[in-house]
């Protein structure tokens, strides 16, 4: 009897279980019908092992071959992501970001690397007070008319990474050297720091940052996020004590502030002495930002510039004609100048061209979705997340003519598709850094290319990608004197 009763639940029983499943899928379907193609992948882990494995580049690309090249969805780690491709796309973005529609958003892991705050990105963008004094002043000291005054300490800087570390007839491997002059840039830029054995412990603990980026979240010992993780810390406690040392210094002496980021913000609002203010924590953070911003690209950019003029001799001999030119007409010890800097046309066109050549240099930009949007025919809905991307369309043959080739020449025309070309971003969101990016830039090409031949010794390096694409083995050359 009991087999009986068993046997004529079961149907209600199934039923009981079934019928709200089907209610739930019916619903579901209907009420996210109209999602952009694509996959969520795992659960909770999405699509991010297929993303570690296949790289930025080939993940993006192999989706938009298969879902749509317009607009589809992924996952990862949890989060819900739909990737905006293309000029449509990125002006969407750029011109929609902190107007009720999408705010700035940066992925848990590098909040956990890093110690970032998730309101962190709004308070500076939008909100009064001692966050938005700290962007204002960032932008202000990004400014033509304030670079200019940075042109002899870029010198100066460059000239001495040279002296010190590029010697006649050493074997030098290329990134390692160009992650640390940007570095020291960086540091001289932001905070005033000088010192070469500081410089180089920050920069040590930065790169073991970086690598956490892209590893696999996984917070246990021996892991390199874990690693990351650990370094974030002393990177975050180090910034700590050059706000609070420089905080004294400008307090106890009647000079002058410098003309480095810190200083200035100190002058007008030197904050209080507590290092978990809300203040100095947001000061911290925009400094251990940008030192996060302006080193990666800027150092793969440098690096492939280098590595391109070895492989393409005739485009070299056109970078060193005109940096020749300009060396001829000044004296041995002469500073490079705004006006010299504005001849290097064919050498900007150069680094322009092998920013959109290897993509992505910047994968691109996260942000979140503020309310139920509608793109391209298809409903995002509120909290998913949103990614641009520069390889969408630096890659499409519709707005560059045989992309996988390298040629400079294409820039000599600045007419592009709008939102085309977008290695700084565009519209609202174009990076304030771009001219900041530049003038370094050409000083470091002018004084490895005058004084340098790079002989390349890897013809068969691969290329990696952390945060930014590098050769596996740092690019090693060894160096010729002209």
């Amino acid at each position: 009897m009991e087999n009986a009763s068993w046997v004529v639940s079961f149907p209600y029983l199934l039923f009981s279980i079934a019928f709200p499943l089907i209610i739930y899928a019916i619903f579901f379907k209907n009420g996210r019908s109209n999602l952009p193609p694509g996959s969520n992948g795992w659960p909770i882990i999405g699509e991010t092992i297929h993303f570690f494995i296949s790289g930025p580049d080939k993940f993006i690309s192999d989706r938009m071959k298969k879902h749509s090249t317009q607009v589809f969805r992924t996952s990862f780690v949890g989060q819900k992501v739909v990737v905006f491709c293309g000029p449509g796309g990125n002006k969407f973005v750029f011109n929609n970001t902190q107007n009720n529609v999408l705010s700035l958003w940066f992925p848990p892991t590098l909040a956990k690397i890093v110690r970032l705050e998730q309101d962190f990105m709004h308070r500076i963008s939008a909100s009064p007070g001692a966050s938005q004094l700290l962007n204002h002043t960032f932008h202000e000291i990004l400014k033509t008319d304030s670079l200019k005054l940075f042109i002899s300490i870029f010198n100066e800087i460059t000239r001495d990474h040279v002296k010190n570390e590029w010697k006649d007839g050493r074997e030098v491997k290329v990134f390692p050297l160009s992650n640390l002059f940007c570095f020291s840039v960086a540091c001289r830029f932001l905070m005033g720091i000088s010192d070469t054995d500081e410089i180089k412990t920050l920069a040590s603990s930065f790169d073991e940052v970086k690598s956490g980026f892209f590893s696999v979240p996984i917070d246990l010992p021996g892991t390199t996020f874990r690693r990351a993780i650990n370094a974030g810390k002393i990177v975050n406690e180090r910034v700590s004590k050059i706000i609070q040392r420089r905080r004294k210094d400008l307090q106890e002496s009647e000079n002058e502030p410098g003309l480095d980021l810190l200083s200035q913000v100190l002058k007008i609002a030197p904050g209080d002495t507590n290092e978990e203010s809300q203040y100095n924590s947001d000061l911290r953070s925009i400094i251990v930002g940008i030192l996060l911003a302006s080193t990666s690209s800027p150092a793969s950019a440098i690096t492939f510039t280098l590595k391109y003029l070895t492989e393409m001799p005739h485009i070299h001999n056109q970078v060193y004609q005109e940096q020749m030119e300009i060396t001829k007409s000044k004296g041995e010890e002469d500073y490079l100048t705004w006006d010299d800097l504005k001849k290097m046309e064919y050498t900007w066109n150069v680094v322009r061209e092998v920013l959109r050549v290897m993509t992505p240099f910047i994968l691109g930009g996260f942000r979140e979705v503020k309310s139920d949007l509608t793109y391209a025919g298809f409903t995002i809905p509120k909290g998913w997340k949103v990614l641009w991307t520069t390889q969408t369309s630096h890659k499409d043959p519709k707005y560059f003519e045989n992309p996988e080739e390298f040629n400079p020449s294409r820039f000599k025309s600045s007419i592009h598709e709008p939102y085309s070309y977008v290695p700084f971003g565009g519209g609202r969101g174009i990076c304030p850094g771009r001219d900041f990016f530049k003038l370094y830039m050409l000083i470091f090409i002018h004084n490895i290319v005058t004084k340098f031949k790079l002989e390349k010794l890897d013809p068969n390096e691969g290329i990696k990608y952390q945060m930014t694409p590098f050769p596996v083995n740092g690019f090693p050359v060894r160096l010729v004197h002209r």
